[in-house]
C-alpha cells in the first residue's frame, strides 16, 4: 500500500545518505593519510639532504664562511656600541658645560681618534691572519693596551678623582669590552682562518658539487 511505499523510500534515502557519509569519511581519511605520507616524505627528504651538506667537504667550507662572517659582524657590532657609549661619556667628563664650550665638540673627536685605531688593528689583524702573517705582533698588542688604557682612563678619571669607585667600574664597562671584544676577534680570526685553510686543503682536489 502507500504508506509501506513511502516507509520503504524513506528506508532507501537513509540507506543511501549514510553509505554516501560512509564514503565522504572513506575518502576524507585517505586524503589525510596521503597527506601525512607526502609530509613524512618531504622530512625524509630533507632530512636526507641535511645528512648530505652535513657530511659534504664543500657544504663544510662553506658553513664555516658563514660563521666566521656572522661572528666577526657581532663581534664588531659590540665594538661599534662601546666606542658609542665612550665618545659619548668621554664628551660627557671632558665638557660636561653642553654645546657652547668647543670642547664640547672636539672631545668627540678625541675617542675618534682612539676608535679609528682600534678598528684599523681589528680589521689589519683579521686579514693578515688570514696568510699567517705574525710580525710586530708585540708591537701590535702594545698599542691596543696603551690605546684601552688611555680609553678606559678617559671614561673614568673623574670617579677616580671623586674616589666613586662604582661609577669607576659601570663606566669602565664599554671600554673594557672593546679590549674583550678585540681579543676574541683575534682568536676567532685566526682560528677559522686555520679551519678554512684545512677544509680547502680538503676539497681542493674534489670535483665541483652539481
Amino acid at each position: 500500500d502507500w504508506s509501506s511505499a513511502v516507509c520503504s523510500s524513506d528506508l532507501r534515502w537513509k540507506e543511501i545518505q549514510a553509505a554516501a557519509s560512509a564514503a565522504d569519511r572513506a575518502r576524507q581519511t585517505t586524503q589525510e593519510i596521503e597527506k601525512a605520507d607526502m609530509r613524512d616524505l618531504l622530512i625524509a627528504r630533507k632530512a636526507i639532504a641535511a645528512q648530505r651538506r652535513e657530511s659534504s667537504p664543500h657544504a663544510k667550507l662553506a658553513s664555516l664562511y658563514r660563521h666566521r662572517a656572522w661572528s666577526l659582524r657581532a663581534l664588531a657590532g659590540v665594538v661599534g656600541a662601546g666606542m658609542l657609549w665612550s665618545a659619548v661619556n668621554v664628551q660627557q667628563n671632558i665638557a660636561p658645560t653642553g654645546p657652547t664650550d668647543p670642547l664640547f665638540w672636539f672631545s668627540y673627536l678625541l675617542e675618534a681618534m682612539i676608535s679609528v685605531c682600534l678598528v684599523i688593528i681589528m680589521i689589519g689583524t683579521s686579514k693578515v691572519s688570514e696568510w699567517e702573517v705574525l710580525d710586530s705582533r708585540g708591537q701590535v698588542v702594545a698599542a691596543e693596551l696603551a690605546l684601552l688604557s688611555l680609553t678606559v682612563g678617559l671614561n673614568t678619571y673623574p670617579y677616580i678623582q671623586a674616589g666613586n669607585w662604582y661609577d669607576v667600574a659601570v663606566h669602565a664597562v664599554a671600554p673594557v669590552m672593546i679590549g674583550v671584544a678585540l681579543l676574541i676577534h683575534e682568536a676567532v680570526s685566526s682560528r677559522y682562518g686555520m679551519a678554512i685553510a684545512r677544509a680547502t686543503e680538503q676539497v681542493r682536489d674534489l670535483p665541483d658539487p652539481a
